[in-house]
């Protein structure tokens, strides 16, 4: 991911995130299907790596467009808060996950681990196809006369932000701001 993520991230500066959000999660799903053949008699190399691999290149192509087109989509003021939603909002998505794909896989203890694990990673698979079945239905494409970031992509952070020079009325004077006074201090 290290690698890829900002090679992502650049290519959805140009082409809009719709297709890597499409085939990002489409590839997760591939590649837990390959997981969910894991036997315990299965190697590394073999087993555990092909899914793995498919599973990291799935999540290289759908992070940075993702964290990009949630923080882009408020104003640039905002940027803090849409950040720390994106990331509340992704934390308790993992943590709903965690909780809820065993329960549902019948995974109870210890022993329900190797009866379980083939039907947790079908649940993931098929959340992750229905993910990008919904980023291909409700996402638009880029518009063509939209301005487009240039400078260095950071796979986990949104686009490069830019030094200016503070604008009366935009709350980074001192004075006031569309939310009202600011406080002082």
């Amino acid at each position: 991911m290290l690698l890829l993520s900002g090679r992502s991230g650049r290519l959805a500066e140009r082409i809009g995130p719709r297709a890597q959000m499409t085939a990002g999660p489409l590839l997760v799903g591939v590649g837990m299907l390959l997981l969910s053949r894991l036997t315990p008699e299965a190697g590394y190399a073999t087993g555990v790596l092909p899914g793995v691999l498919v599973v990291g290149l799935g999540l290289s192509a759908a992070v940075a467009p993702l964290t990009a087109t949630a923080l882009s989509s408020a104003p640039e003021r905002h940027a803090g808060v849409a950040s720390g939603v994106n990331n509340t909002v992704a934390r308790a998505a993992q943590l709903i996950g965690v909780a809820a794909v065993p329960a549902a896989a019948g995974v109870s203890g210890a022993a329900g681990i190797e009866g379980g694990f083939a039907a947790a990673m079908l649940i993931v698979a098929a959340v992750s196809v229905g993910g990008g079945v919904l980023a291909f239905v409700l996402l638009r494409e880029r518009p063509r006369h939209v301005e487009q970031h240039k400078g260095l992509f950071c796979g986990v952070s949104g686009p490069p932000m830019e030094l200016r020079e503070p604008v009366p009325g935009d709350g980074e004077d001192g004075g006031e701001n569309a939310d009202g006074p600011r406080p002082p201090g």
